[in-house]
């Protein structure tokens, strides 16, 4: 078919729980200023949608991974198609976006938008898309985070209150990128909640993942340790990050008493990958010796989506005389394939058996990882050296 005269045009991409679209208003959306270009004519390059798809109770369901093709005002009064998915888990939804219309663009590049709304139709985060001129599909990637799983719908529209009449034809993959960490236990957002801990063992949880929005915001998780040694609490942890621009953020591991008397406050910050890499880091709270019931607050202060893991060890931490920051440690411990051994100044680490036979040596690395999914089960030492020419020992259990 002929494309009708084209000029360059904007269209919005909506993701919202609304089963009807009519609920939304103007000032849901974000508004997308075009300019007009020269006319032209030319086939589209991408398929039509199945029609009718214009209301949220005809909406075409959509496979993760496949692409999908459609057009936008070919048809009369077709200006705008509507999808479903599903998000098997929470995580980002990664697009990679190809539109184009027919005709040549001037001073500005069309834009396509993408929203997430939930059931009020608040707006949250978007993201846009270029639109291709003269039949060339410009490409775009791009992604919107911190989404909950479940049902979406998603419109490729132009924008509300837009007197665009360009024919496009555009084509979108949307895929999954799941978040690191599995989901804590809710509800766990006080201390009456808090989760018990066993040491020596990874617990994993999830932060801020708003879309759809809740009330309250899921921004902080506790937990319960009974600590059985003397000695400083250390807190292993990794975290990571939905959003790119999050690697210098921290990530807060508050420590109250069991009078909920915060007692580590200023400590515990640690810090946090991006795009979902998780970075390992340690808290040493060298001020929580005694013994006891100790509660972890995790909080999440930048309000983006993160997931972490943390384990605590249940050995009193070594350290050299005099010189409190070379404490090490190692977790977990038991294990079933691997352990990890975190301090400051650890020059080697030496494995040896329990007949004090050779097994391994590991070099030098700010956190030494022990991989003994090749070993027998049982109990081994573990000779940590510093780098002053000082050592110490670690007994280590390696299960089934």
């Amino acid at each position: 078919m002929t494309l009708m005269p084209a000029a360059v045009g904007c269209f919005v991409v909506f993701f919202t729980d609304q089963p009807n679209p009519f609920t939304m208003t103007r000032t849901t959306f974000l508004l997308i200023t075009c300019a007009t270009t020269a006319f032209a004519s030319g086939q589209p390059v991408f398929n039509a949608d199945p029609e009718p798809n214009d209301h949220f109770q005809d909406a075409v369901p959509l496979t993760l991974g496949v692409a999908f093709e459609g057009q936008l005002n070919v048809l009369p009064g077709d200006i705008g198609d509507i999808y479903s998915f599903v998000l098997p888990d929470d995580g980002v939804l990664l697009l990679d976006v190809q539109c184009e219309q027919s005709g040549i663009m001037t001073d500005q590049i069309a834009i396509r938008g993408f929203a997430l709304m939930d059931s009020t139709s608040i707006m949250v985060p978007m993201a846009v898309a270029a639109i291709g001129n003269s039949g060339v599909p410009a490409q775009s990637n791009t992604e919107i985070s911190c989404m909950k799983a479940g049902t979406h719908y998603l419109r490729v529209a132009f924008d509300l209150g837009s007197t665009n009449t360009n024919a496009i034809s555009y084509s979108v993959t949307a895929t999954h990128r799941p978040m690191a960490f599995a989901n804590d236990v809710e509800p766990n957002n006080t201390m009456a909640t808090a989760i018990p801990l066993a040491a020596d063992t990874w617990t994993e949880g999830r932060l801020s993942v708003e879309w759809p929005n809740t009330d309250p915001a899921d921004d902080f998780d506790y937990y319960v340790i009974t600590k059985s040694y003397t000695g400083p609490l250390v807190l292993f942890t990794e975290v990571a990050a939905e959003y790119a621009n999050t690697p210098d953020e921290l990530f807060e591991f508050n420590v109250h008493n069991a009078d909920m008397t915060v007692v580590s406050e200023g400590d515990g910050r640690v810090s946090s990958g991006s795009e979902g890499v998780p970075v390992a880091d340690t808290a040493i709270y060298t001020t929580i010796v005694d013994s006891g019931i100790w509660y972890v607050r995790v909080y999440n202060p930048p309000y983006y989506g993160l997931c972490y893991r943390f384990s605590y060890s249940s050995t009193e931490f070594l350290g050299i005389a005099g010189k409190s920051e070379a404490l090490v440690g190692v977790v977990p411990n038991p294990s079933d394939r691997s352990f990890r051994f975190t301090g400051a100044d650890i020059r080697s680490v030496v494995i040896n058996d329990a007949q004090g036979r050779f097994v391994d040596r590991l070099s030098t690395d700010p956190s030494p990882v022990w991989d003994a999914t090749a070993n027998e089960p049982g109990i081994y030492i573990a000779h940590v050296f510093f780098s002053n020419g000082t050592g110490s020992s670690l007994r280590l259990v390696l299960t089934s």
